[in-house]
């Protein structure tokens, strides 16, 4: 499997804004370190699988959507949604290409109120235009050899003419975040993403599945600008960072049958990376930044932030999987990785985990896994003092234990799982305003049990439940405190209900409950405040319409909720105390043909 890496060391958290919904097929999520991935793996992957080639000669499918605010429907909250995708397979070769164009407008709460850009000061998705183009080539060079190219561009820009309001900061009490028209700022704030990868697979070298990638990425991500007047460690400045970033990689992966005709196998290989990641800034005059109450952006001058970060990653691993009956699965693996950059080298990870079947329908599991992740040097270098030791940060890899156990159940009608984790690090990696990173011991756990039933051919119905819980030590004495926000949650509840109405039209009902989470007393610190609980419900139907197409409909906050996101309710200051979006409805028609 082809694994091209979306984050980069200067983390600019935008590793899921990187390809448009229109070139995914699914989306995979593995849980827990695994030795054949690297850095950054220590809770698992979120693998993007892209759209396949249909096996058919040529087809073809068009859909068109509109989508806006249900209060504002004639006004900014308007956007549209244009995506055209051709696949086919002729002989040895097939191919699957499509491109998307979509533009989105404002974002209004269910007060009617216009939502901020740039909500949480760390980028938005109103106001955008998004275009995307994608293409995947293949050739079948016999029976068991396959070469296949893959390129994606993806180019999301956020054209507003609204900002936050600075002033809100200023007001006594908890205020709501809100906009001012007449935004004046050269650079735009957006993403731009483009890869290349080729690939090659054999399924039966010299007894063995060999496949081989060589990829390229090019990354680009344009923040809003940030009023860093209050906080010296930033020079007092009004800036707005963009994060540059160029990767080439390369990976070889063997599965080798070891006996019992494949029932143990082992997947050995080596995998490669070279990374060059910035991060300068434009510093704007504070005056007329001042002046205007927060609209004019007028650039003074340009410099260097996070310096030239350059990483080299080699790394080797192997991972056994031994089927020992029907009833029992054991998985192991050992992972070697030597990082050549501004960290020390590091050596040998491992995992292991069992799988026991009771009986046919009801299986537990157990599971001890390590990963690693590379501290955030380019985060620290930025607000860096005169004199700075790298040393003084502690660049050591975070090393994470990860122990899981938990039970399985799958009956002709009802799924359900229940499992609990524990992750412990001696040297944790966590961040504070804006930009402090603390090197302790952490430990992470929590719970989780989810249920699918399917009471008839037409409805099925489920949801689950989520709670975790995380401390930091932060002194190092043995004495744990409460993690912030940003690092645990509060309690998760997800529920369904799905029914096929009729033959062709089927709807869907889901609903999220987020609870309290209060562990910090009074503190209105960054990822620190009190956090309440909300409930917001959504809708979807779809509706097959013959030869003719399909037509979905979907309803956002269904009930017109006015509440908070999480990430909302943590913030230290009001002007980032943005509201969750209102009432909004998406109409989507698409066509095969």
């Amino acid at each position: 499997m082809a694994f091209i890496p979306q984050s980069t060391s200067r983390n600019a958290q935008r590793d899921l804004r990187t390809i448009d919904p229109s070139a995914i097929e699914r989306i995979e999520v593995v849980r827990g370190p695994s030795a054949i991935y690297g850095d950054g793996g220590t809770g698992g992957v979120i693998n993007i699988i892209t759209r396949t080639p249909s096996e058919e000669r040529l087809a073809s499918q068009t859909q068109i959507g509109i989508s806006g605010a249900l209060g504002n429907l004639s006004g900014d909250s308007l956007g549209y949604n244009l995506q055209h995708a051709i696949s086919g397979t002729e002989d040895n070769l097939d191919f699957a290409v499509s491109g998307s164009l979509t533009t989105t407008g404002g974002f209004f709460d269910a007060e009617g109120d216009r939502i901020p850009p740039d909500p949480n000061a760390q980028g938005g998705f109103s106001d955008a235009e998004t275009l995307n183009f994608f293409g995947k080539l293949g050739v079948n060079l016999d029976e068991q050899q396959r070469l296949q190219l893959t390129f994606n561009h993806f180019d999301d820009t956020q054209d507003t003419d609204f900002t936050t309001d600075p002033s809100v900061n200023l007001l006594p009490g908890r205020q709501k975040a809100r906009t001012l028209e007449g935004l004046n700022l050269d650079e735009l704030p957006g993403t731009r993403n483009t890869l290349l990868n080729l690939q090659y697979s054999h399924e039966n070298l010299l007894g063995s599945n060999v496949q081989a990638q060589l990829y390229y990425r090019d990354y680009l991500t344009e923040f809003f600008p940030f009023d860093g007047r209050n906080f010296s460690n930033l020079g007092n400045q009004i800036y707005q960072s963009r994060v540059e970033s160029e990767r080439f990689g390369g990976r070889l992966q063997i599965e080798t049958p070891l006996f019992n005709k494949g029932a143990a196998r082992l997947l050995w290989g080596v995998d490669y990376f070279n990374e060059d990641t910035v991060q300068p800034v434009t510093t704007f005059d504070r005056a007329a930044f001042a002046a205007s109450g927060g609209l004019d952006f007028l650039p003074t001058g340009e410099r260097t932030w996070t310096p030239l970060l350059e990483l080299n990653s080699l790394g080797l691993f192997a991972q056994l999987t031994w089927d020992v009956s029907d009833s029992f699965i054991v998985n192991g693996g050992v992972r070697y990785e030597n990082a050549d950059g501004s960290v020390d080298d590091f050596t040998t990870l491992a995992n292991s985990g069992t799988v026991l079947f009771l009986t046919e329908e009801i299986n537990v599991f157990a599971n001890f896994a390590q990963g690693f992740s590379l501290a955030d040097i380019g985060l620290v270098l930025r607000n860096a003092q005169p004199g700075f030791d790298v040393e003084s940060l502690n660049p050591e890899p975070q090393q994470v234990d990860s122990y899981e156990i938990g039970l399985r159940g799958q009956w002709e009608t009802i799924q359900g799982s229940l499992s609990a984790f524990y992750n412990e690090s001696e040297l944790g990696t966590t961040f504070t305003a804006p930009g402090t990173v603390l090197r302790a011991p952490e430990r992470i756990y929590g719970v989780e049990a989810a249920v699918d039933v399917q009471p008839s051919d037409r409805t099925s119905l489920g949801g689950s439940v989520t709670l975790q819980g995380g401390e930091i030590d932060l002194t190092d004495d043995g004495d744990y405190t409460a993690l912030d926000g940003f690092r645990i949650p509060p309690l998760k509840v997800v529920a369904y209900v799905e029914n096929e109405t009729s033959p062709g039209w089927r709807n869907r009902l889901q609903a999220l409950f987020s609870g309290d989470r209060d562990v910090f007393g009074d503190s209105i610190a960054f990822g620190r405040r009190e956090v309440e609980s909300y409930l917001t419900v959504d809708y979807i139907s779809s509706i097959q319409l013959g030869d003719a197409g399909t037509l979905q409909i979907g309803v956002e906050n269904l009930f017109d909720n006015q509440y908070f996101p999480i990430v909302s309710q943590i913030q230290a200051n009001d002007s980032a105390y943005s509201a969750a979006r209102g009432r909004t409805v998406s109409i989507k028609y698409s066509i095969d043909w």
